[in-house]
């Protein structure tokens, strides 16, 4: 922005429009610390983020935390009475309320952050994306809200709908300058006709391009199952009701699939449970091709991105995948590998091996399932043994056999071949919106949200998965990236699954 003013009125409600990376939410944290020149400093504004960094104060149950808010306590709402009876109209059930803050789904932590913010009673209001995880009945919610609120609103988001519903004004980014137009989006369309985007999912010159994800033994059509789930229950520690109960399904590289249900029914359950982070209740219910590669754009994936915040993109996917093996989704395996370990019983001993372990050197599917050749120290290698895939595992050598399983899979795409250097990746990023200046030349600090989803997707896609998971794929897009992103999964080669909240997606 340059040499532009922003006038804003107690009572309206503004809905802040423009493409990714021009600066919305900057605009908005700027208004939140006053930092805009002329602003009264006795203005109480309150920052709704849908993205909010994790909180020491997450261990603590929903009914604490909230009365334990330092920006509550000073203003003197942190009254539990009005806090539990504001929660509960917002649909906070007694056993959420005595839930973990850290263990909500992502529409339950939304809501609570409105929560605090309503009872902040601000003068401002900044919203970001806050449909973000909210399902039907919350969003009608908000709404509501909003329109009785007598505080000033700013609202960043890509829901048309819930723009038309809520907003009185819109201010829209035009060449470093704010411009305000009178009315809700649609009066504002109607207006700027270049803006139509926000009511069409098209490309408007924005593509994103999928790797073909390449074939996989013994699948020659794309209505063969890769992935299989019979009659999974899948309870979380601390609960006595299932969140999963006698759940079965079939994937195949034709699939289209999208999850749906209310604020916490599962949704993100069921995805890990398809991807191997939780494991059912009821044992081996979940068979996948030994071959298969997902990727898995998980609900708050900006987590893994955000520890490289001094890296260019480039350079996080040169650490992440130089090695030809996804760093990352080994370490995430390697600690869900040792917490399962952690819990596992067994009722019958595991047969040690007959020598000492060296490395592992093949793989084949056996009569029992998997089957890895095992070369022992000081031994030839036609002493090499099969060993099924549970008895390396009990004996210590799960890591060794994840590792394998990785480079096979790696190998498989063709990405032992690839060599990892700027030029490639760039022309990868290139395929997700994410050009030269971005992708080479900037830091995944200096990224928007938008930019960081871009770079999140082209690190998912980068070895040719054959299952493509998405967990509220169009947060923070702009219009322009959801129509490009919409195509790319009509024209994948491979499976989709997803979640969304988007109902134009």
């Amino acid at each position: 922005l340059h040499n532009t003013r922003l006038f804003l009125k107690c009572g309206r409600r503004y809905g802040i429009c423009g493409k990714n990376g021009v600066g919305k939410t900057t605009l908005m944290r700027n208004v939140n610390v006053g930092k805009i020149e002329g602003m009264d400093p006795d203005l109480v504004s309150v920052f709704v983020e849908s993205h909010a960094d994790e909180d020491p104060d997450d261990v603590l149950c929903v009914r604490e935390w909230t009365t334990k808010r330092p920006e509550l306590v000073e203003r003197g709402a942190a009254d539990e009475g009005p806090a539990v009876e504001l929660l509960k109209s917002v649909g906070f059930s007694d056993e959420l309320l005595a839930t973990p803050v850290g263990n909500l789904s992502g529409g339950w932590r939304m809501k609570l952050s409105l929560v605090v913010a309503a009872l902040m009673d601000a003068d401002i209001l900044l919203l970001d994306e806050p449909t973000n995880h909210l399902d039907a009945k919350s969003v009608e919610w908000l709404q509501r809200y909003l329109c009785s609120c007598r505080a000033c609103c700013m609202i960043v988001s890509h829901d048309t709908g819930f723009l038309d519903a809520t907003c009185t004004d819109i201010i829209h980014y035009e060449e470093r300058k704010l411009v305000r137009y009178r009315g809700n989006l649609s009066a504002f369309v109607a207006k700027v006709p270049s803006a139509a985007s926000y009511y069409e999912l098209s490309e408007s010159g924005t593509k994103f391009a999928f790797p073909a994800p390449g074939r996989l033994e013994g699948i020659a059509t794309t209505t063969k199952a890769i992935v299989k789930l019979e009659n999974a229950t899948f309870t979380w520690p601390g609960r006595d009701v299932p969140t999963i109960s006698d759940c079965s399904c079939k994937l195949t590289l034709g699939s289209r699939v999208c999850v749906l249900g209310e604020n916490g029914a599962g949704k993100s359950t069921l995805i890990k449970l398809l991807v191997g982070e939780n494991g059912p209740d009821n044992g081996e219910c979940l068979w996948r091709h030994h071959n298969l590669r997902i990727a898995y754009v998980a609900q708050h994936s900006f987590h893994h991105v955000e520890m490289h915040l001094d890296k260019s993109p480039c350079e996080y996917l040169q650490w992440r995948f130089g090695k030809f093996i996804d760093q990352e989704t080994l370490n995430t395996a390697l600690e869900e590998l040792k917490r399962k370990q952690a819990q596992a019983t067994f009722a019958e001993p595991v047969r040690p091996l007959p020598f000492t372990f060296e490395k592992i050197m093949g793989r084949r599917e056996g009569k029992g399932g998997i089957e890895y050749e095992v070369k022992f120290w000081d031994r030839p290698e036609r002493q090499n043994l099969y060993i099924e895939k549970e008895r390396l595992e009990r004996t210590g050598f799960a890591e060794e056999v994840l590792k394998f399983d990785m480079l096979v899979a790696s190998r498989a795409a063709g990405l032992d071949l690839i060599n990892v250097t700027v030029s490639e990746l760039q022309a990868h990023l290139d395929e997700f919106g994410l050009p030269q200046e971005f992708g080479t030349y900037g830091k995944v600090r200096g990224l928007s949200g938008g930019q960081k989803v871009k770079l999140v997707l082209a690190a998912a896609m980068w070895n040719r998965p054959h299952l493509l998971i998405l967990d509220e794929p169009t947060n923070y897009l702009d219009r322009d990236s959801l129509g490009a992103l919409s195509n790319a999964i009509k024209d994948f080669g491979g499976g989709v699954v997803m979640i969304s909240h988007c109902h134009e997606f």
